[in-house]
């Protein structure tokens, strides 16, 4: 066997097709071949390494053949061309062919090879009839098309058949999922550690400050800020300049280093001194920072010798402790594929398994022992609100996450480990018994369903995009044929009346014919700036715009576009141009530009009777350029979709137009890094408004 023959067996296997059931989809494409082809016998053919079986049949009651030598095993060998045999008598590959000179006496044959998208010929879809025939060319093509429908079948098939084995491979993972959820939240929320992910601020490339991205409420205790207000403030915003100076100093160290550093020190938060014990680690562009309040420790530490004797007592509660846990470790080690902590009844840890410690980015040691453990976990995940809302009863804003875990329900949550990767889990809590059915601690399992998470975004970003392309696509299609037909019928009405003028006598044709001329040539450049919108529309979707930035004088371009565009008037107006402020080079794409100012000084001259206004006012670091009419306005109620792609308002729909101006217009300004903004009001006028940054040539190189 060739290995081009293993490939397509390999293909038609994937398929799953051989040997199932009649369906009607296949058996109406049968029924339609035979009835087009005017033939008393249609088969739909899969060639398997040894015969050829029938998915479909019309007019003969076998399933399946020997392959050797039939029409069809031929046919495949030539898969993008239609086999057609007159009178098989007549042809020596089948002239001795039992089904040619016996029942079904096949004498005409026609086939067409089944060829799917990897070029893969997995059969054929064949008319028989029993004495010789031709088939026209319509009855060819559509033998061609019903095949085509065949394969995509086939194809459909396939898909669902795939889609089908990941559906059970997700509803797989969903059950295992549901092996554990509660107890990680619950570490997060009851967290006895001061948490802080910091963002360096740089300028100029050098770090400034640091910007709070998260924070949590044990930190807020000790600070004695809220979390609203440090969350996404700057450090130097909030404190004093001594507590600003060493850590600021501590941060930059890690940063620069990439080293994590640990240290104890006391501040002084709103008159109050404070002892913290203090973790700083590097994390992508910012720090992760833990800070435990050991105020209470240092101020009990001298009393600590006095407590020796308690020694022996600890050493003995400790090896109680021991013993009970022994009860958990088969548990513990039998569901080590997920993570598990387990806790006696007042939540403190007792055990903490590997995979534990690789969701959290923590040692066992730095855990076990604490009460609802060190977690990060993704706040807007724990909103009371939200949780009150998912367990039917209310919730308190200071609630216990503890308390939410007891019923052995999984739930979804976000935990954030040391490193600041986020992970979504499913978390549950069981609790465990002794002998006599009281409790005697809890085990928690949260398992990682990050994959699951990624498949159903992918699959409703998928769906977004679908829908927005074919929204875009029908409008699309509504505009262009309407902005279109205008232009077309007035130069097909221009065309016929200069027809008509030809045959009269030149000195009176001559004028009318050039008016006409003219009238098409309009409409033509009408068409033409309606097909370059939507083309610059297309390249900004696709990223294919050029930005080339140049110092520019801005004077000189804003007077070569009045020049070029307007000086030549058959209403003699023109554009009154203001500039205020010290000239200097801007860095403009000067294409780009000058497609913005003829948009919009033609904008002003469409719906205004005077002359536009054009205001030049540079500032030290910003260039305003603002085109005032005073024309018909636009409606106060439309000026929000004024920027929606082919949007007209109502008061111009009789005013040539595609509705694509503003918003290339507007891309082209933010190319700049600037914006463009319009203010409008009904039968007084419009301001449309550029404001640029001005980057000296300094920076820019």
């Amino acid at each position: 066997m060739s290995d081009k023959e293993s490939i397509r067996l390999e293909a038609l296997a994937s398929y799953h097709i051989l040997d199932t059931l009649p369906e009607q989809e296949y058996d109406a494409i049968t029924q339609i071949a035979s009835h087009v082809c005017q033939t008393p016998i249609s088969l739909i053919t899969l060639l398997d390494d040894s015969r050829q079986w029938f998915k479909s049949t019309h007019g003969l009651a076998v399933s399946q053949a020997p392959r050797q030598g039939t029409f069809c095993s031929h046919a495949i060998k030539e898969p993008d061309h239609l086999m057609i045999v007159t009178d098989a008598r007549l042809d020596e590959r089948f002239a001795a062919s039992p089904f040619v000179v016996g029942e079904p006496n096949m004498i005409f044959y026609a086939g067409v090879p089944l060829v799917d998208g990897e070029g893969q010929a997995l059969g054929t879809l064949c008319v028989f009839d029993h004495e010789p025939r031709h088939l026209s060319a319509q009855q060819q093509a559509t033998l061609k098309a019903l095949a085509r429908q065949v394969v995509s079948l086939l194809q459909l098939r396939r898909s669902q058949t795939q889609l089908a084995e990941v559906s059970q491979t997700l509803q797989t993972l969903n059950q295992e999922l549901h092996q554990s959820n509660h107890i990680l939240q619950t570490i997060v929320d009851n967290c006895p550690v001061g948490l802080v992910l910091w963002k360096a601020v740089w300028k100029k490339d050098q770090i400034v400050d640091f910007q709070y991205v998260f924070t949590n409420s044990q930190n807020a205790a000790f600070t004695g800020l809220p979390v609203e207000r440090m969350t996404g403030n700057l450090l130097k915003s909030l404190f004093s300049e001594e507590i600003i100076n060493s850590l600021f100093m501590r941060l930059l160290t890690v940063i620069e280093t990439r080293q994590p550093q640990q240290y104890q020190q006391s501040y002084v938060f709103k008159r109050r001194t404070v002892w913290g014990e203090f973790t700083i680690t590097p994390c992508g562009d910012g720090v992760l920072f833990s800070v435990q309040d050991i105020t209470p420790l240092k101020n009990t530490e001298q009393q600590l010798q006095i407590h020796t004797h308690n020694l022996t007592q600890l050493v003995s509660e400790r090896t109680t402790e021991i013993s009970q846990l022994s009860a958990l470790q088969k548990a513990i080690f039998e569901h080590a594929g997920v993570a598990i902590i387990s806790t006696d009844t007042a939540g403190i840890v007792q055990t903490v398994n590997p995979a534990a410690e690789k969701l959290l980015g923590y040692r066992a040691d730095e855990i076990i022992g604490k009460h609802n453990p060190i977690l990060f976990y993704d706040p807007t995940n724990l909103k009371a609100k939200k949780i009150s809302e998912q367990l039917s009863k209310y919730i308190e804003l200071d609630f216990d996450l503890s308390d939410l875990l007891t019923d052995s329900q999984p739930n979804n949550f976000t935990i954030i480990s040391q490193d600041g990767r986020r992970t979504p889990v499913v978390l549950t809590r069981t609790a465990l018994r002794d002998e006599s059915g009281m409790i005697t601690g809890y085990v928690g399992m949260a398992t990682d369903i990050t994959n699951q998470k990624q498949i159903e975004l992918l699959l409703q970003q998928s769906l977004e995009r679908e829908q927005e392309l074919n929204k875009l696509k029908s409008k699309f299609v509504t505009t262009a044929s309407h902005e279109f037909r205008t232009p077309l019928a007035t130069i097909q009405s221009s065309v016929e009346l200069v027809k008509c003028y030809l045959e009269q006598p030149q000195e009176t044709a001559k004028p009318v014919i050039q008016r006409h001329l003219a009238s098409i040539e309009n409409q033509i450049l009408n068409v033409s700036d309606m097909l370059s919108d939507m083309l610059n529309v297309a390249k900004i979707e696709a990223g294919k715009i050029d930005y080339n930035p140049q110092p520019i004088d801005v004077i000189h371009l804003i007077n070569d576009v009045i020049r070029t565009h307007y000086t030549e008037r058959k209403d003699k107006r023109t554009a009154l141009v203001t500039v205020s402020g010290k000239p200097q080079l801007v860095y403009l794409d000067a294409k780009l530009m000058t497609h913005v100012l003829v948009n919009l000084l033609s904008n002003a001259f469409k719906f205004s009777a005077k002359n536009p206004e054009l205001f030049v006012h540079f500032k030290q670091k910003q260039l305003i350029v603002t085109v005032v009419d005073k024309g018909i306005g636009i409606p106060a109620g439309e000026l929000p979709q004024l920027f929606n792609t082919f949007f007209r308002a109502s008061n111009a729909v009789t005013i040539q137009g595609s509705g694509l101006g503003l918003v290339i217009a507007r891309q082209f300004v933010e190319f700049h890094g600037g914006n463009l903004t319009v203010r409008s009001e009904e039968n007084i006028g419009t301001h449309c408004t550029i404001v640029l940054p001005i980057i000296s040539a300094s920076v820019k190189s």
